[in-house]
């Protein structure tokens, strides 16, 4: 999770020094910030997987600082996965 809050204060952090130097594009780059900021705000209320999903598609845009963030982003879906496929394989032997 720590890796994915860097990620996207590196994000946030060259949309706004890209806003300074070109207002135009600064503009169009602090938009998937904002996507990136509902994404945290559902990671925080516990629907992790569509956050993770929205601030893997917004990072996307930032490449390649935005890899800091999905490199962030897999090692969380893989987590949730290796959960699921635990309760799967639990729910299995306890037939």
């Amino acid at each position: 999770m720590k890796l994915i809050f860097i990620g996207l204060t590196l994000n946030v952090l060259f949309a706004l020094f890209i806003s300074t130097t070109r207002t135009e594009i600064g503009v169009v780059a602090l938009i998937p910030c904002g996507i990136s900021f509902i994404g945290c705000l559902l990671l925080l209320l516990k629907d992790s997987r569509w956050g993770l999903y929205t601030i893997l598609v917004s990072s996307i845009v930032f490449i390649p600082l935005g890899a800091v963030a999905c490199i962030g982003v897999k090692k969380e879906l893989d987590k949730i996965k290796d959960k699921l496929f635990q309760a799967e394989f639990d729910r299995k032997i306890k037939l």
